[in-house]
């Protein structure tokens, strides 16, 4: 799906809430199941099908797999995935802007609590880990994504400042 504008991101957001999102749900299902049999083995295109997913998993595993299912963590890693992208290719903050919005829109959260500290250990876990350094979806631009590795230790931290909220 492509991002809206700023201008209809209210009306993009009246439209999911007004209707039916069976007709988006069996998209999204049909182009991942395209980019599935396009890549059985998970060695190419698929990957994308992986963007926010390294953050994702490290959120649902330091909260015990209790704390956020599994849409919401991988909202939140869409969030962080999209500022590392900024700061790698130059993506443009906009996109991490409008996701924002969606995100808030449709009831999810768009920040944690947790930090570099308690996820930076679950990150080489991760199954798209390679020696035991993580790795990383990103996107160049829109529709453009691309592997990210050995981000370093500055780069996950700016990027999870994009999802942290202070405490209560």
């Amino acid at each position: 799906m492509r991002l809206a504008q700023d201008s209809s991101s209210h009306a993009l957001l009246q439209e999911l809430r007004a209707k039916s999102q069976e007709p988006l749900i069996q998209a999204c299902l049909s182009y991942k199941a395209s980019v599935v049999a396009a890549d059985p083995l998970d060695t190419g295109a698929r990957q994308q099908l992986n963007l926010g997913h390294t953050f994702a998993h490290a959120l649902e595993a330091v909260g015990q797999y209790s704390e956020y299912n599994h849409g919401q963590a991988v909202g939140l890693g869409l969030l962080a995935a999209l500022r590392l992208s900024q700061l790698r290719f130059g993506l443009e903050r906009k996109v991490e802007d409008e996701v924002r919005k969606l995100l808030g829109g449709l009831g999810l959260p768009t920040c944690t609590t947790y930090g570099y500290e308690d996820l930076q250990p679950y990150f080489k876990a991760d199954k798209k880990s390679a020696a035991g350094k993580p790795r990383f979806v990103g996107l160049k631009a829109l529709g453009e994504y691309a592997m990210i590795e050995n981000a370093s230790e500055d780069e996950l931290r700016q990027a999870l400042q994009a999802i942290f909220c202070q405490p209560l």
